[in-house]
């Protein structure tokens, strides 16, 4: 038993110490197989699932994918039943036994879905027509939503998000759609500014990334502007890296729907989600940079525009806006709405919400600590609500107003991947990364990612197979439009 345990250690020493995702995954395979969890993934039964009714889908869909008369029980099936296994298969206490992976029977639950999908794509007989099928996978893909990654603000700890985008990036599974506010604005906008190509080659030489973002700003600026840092350096930073692209011409590029968010420095303004389709023309990098303005720090900005002649012009020049992450760290009801997005993966750096964050998602502690926290936070808002409604609070109170959008925010998605900082790292968040730090970000942000891959590929297969299909049938639609045009 001592032995075992000592063993135990050796491994998880090993896997947090990994270079690579493959390094990574084959330790926690060993793992698995000392702690007797990879017989847990070969038994089918679970209190997470209903197993009879998931074992009947499994066979009804290999037995419709044989017959092609079966089109329309296997549509039917698509859209009555799918979102009810899927809320079944991604239940989150399914990925914390095993580090490896999860029950084989959602594997073959996946595979079986995904080779129905494909089934309906290349069955071609005239009651299933070209355009029937494309019709089709445009309906359920929209009735299945998608996923979305959002990138958290927090300064320097941002540059942990790389490290996340690359090993999402190498192992194909980043979310089309893509959030960022403050710190997280910027890593977005070189994430969605870049074709696949250049983001690998941009991983690949670290140097190339300007990370030279804090100046203090001279004395009689800093009186002038309330503001400790020089905002143009931080904005020709911004530029270096992102260029000057407006939100359309990345998702022109890209096929990545950027979003940025923007906090509003009046009390009657709202928070505001800037990409394609609430400003297309409108600049990434100027975004960035008011999205990073935090109060005290970097002083609040304005937007930028291009024009029709593809000049730089002022936008909505009467109004000046802050750090996005201040009122809306993680815009998910508008990204729902926006995008058809119900899944979240979030990064989460941002040092005021990092402390209070549960990370165990099981146990007694968890449960006691998650108590406690709600019903502090709750506590919190509630005074906060107080004191901004008492008479002699009527005149608009900033930070009254802040501290309260701080406390009233989520700072969660359905998977959550934090950094394990130590506490010394603290002392960086405002400070210009050397070659070594961002090395240490990158690698801290890739290995608090490999464990929750295997979730991430599980729950986002069944709509990446459904993306497929379409861009497969949309091709063909293209071809036969060429063809005809020819004739």
């Amino acid at each position: 038993m001592r032995g075992d345990s000592f063993r135990n250690r050796r491994i998880k020493s090993r896997m947090a110490e990994a270079d690579s995702y493959e390094e990574w995954l084959a330790t926690a395979r060993e793992l698995d197989s000392l702690e007797g969890n990879d017989k847990w993934r070969e038994a089918d039964e679970s209190p997470s699932y209903h197993l009879a009714p998931l074992k009947r889908q499994i066979e009804a869909l290999e037995r419709f994918c044989r017959d092609p008369s079966c089109i329309r029980p296997l549509t039917d099936f698509i859209h009555l039943s799918l979102h009810q296994s899927v809320g079944d298969i991604t239940d989150p206490d399914l990925y914390l036994r095993a580090h490896a992976g999860t029950k084989h029977i959602i594997g073959r639950y996946l595979d079986a879905v995904e080779e129905s999908l494909e089934f309906l794509a290349n069955l071609d007989i005239p009651e299933h027509s070209l355009d029937k099928r494309i019709s089709l996978f445009e309906q359920i893909s929209r009735n299945f939503g998608r996923s979305a990654l959002i990138l958290s603000g927090g300064a320097t700890l941002g540059m942990f998000h790389m490290g996340v985008v690359k090993a999402l990036g190498e192992q194909s599974l980043l979310p089309a759609v893509v959030s960022g506010s403050s710190a997280g604005s910027i890593i977005a906008g070189i994430l969605c500014t870049k074709n696949d190509a250049e983001l690998q080659a941009l991983l690949s030489d670290l140097p190339s990334i300007d990370t030279d973002a804090f100046r203090m700003t001279p004395l009689l600026k800093m009186l002038e502007t309330r503001s400790l840092m020089d905002s143009s350096h931080l904005y020709r930073c911004i530029r270096a890296n992102i260029g000057d692209a407006t939100f359309c011409e990345a998702y022109e590029k890209t096929g990545r729907v950027l979003n940025i968010t923007i906090s509003p420095t009046r009390k009657r303004q709202t928070p505001r989600v800037l990409n394609y389709i609430t400003a297309p023309n409108v600049s990434i990098s100027r975004s960035a940079l008011v999205s990073c303005a935090v109060p005290g720090l970097f002083p609040p900005g304005t937007l930028t525009a291009k024009d029709m002649f593809g000049t730089e012009t002022p936008y909505i020049p009467e109004e000046k806006w802050a750090d996005g992450s201040l009122y809306m760290d993680l815009p998910i009801s508008r990204l729902s709405r926006l995008h058809n997005v119900n899944h979240f993966i979030v990064s989460q750096t941002n040092p005021l919400a990092l402390p209070f964050i549960v990370r165990r998602e099981k146990g007694l502690a968890s449960l006691v600590l998650k108590m406690t926290g709600t019903a502090l936070k709750s506590s919190v808002r509630e005074i906060l609500h107080i004191v901004r409604e008492r008479p002699s609070a009527a005149r608009p109170n900033y930070l009254l107003d802040l501290a309260h959008a701080l406390v009233r925010q989520s700072y969660t998605g359905n998977i959550n991947i934090y950094p394990n900082f130590p506490v010394s790292i603290y002392r960086k968040v405002f400070s210009n990364p050397g070659p070594e730090d961002l090395e240490q970000f990158i690698k801290a942000g890739e290995r608090a990612t490999w464990p929750h891959i295997v979730r991430i590929r599980d729950h986002t297969r069944i709509h990446a197979a459904m993306e497929k299909c379409l861009e497969r049938l949309y091709k063909k639609k293209e071809a036969e439009c060429i063809i005809s045009c020819d004739t």
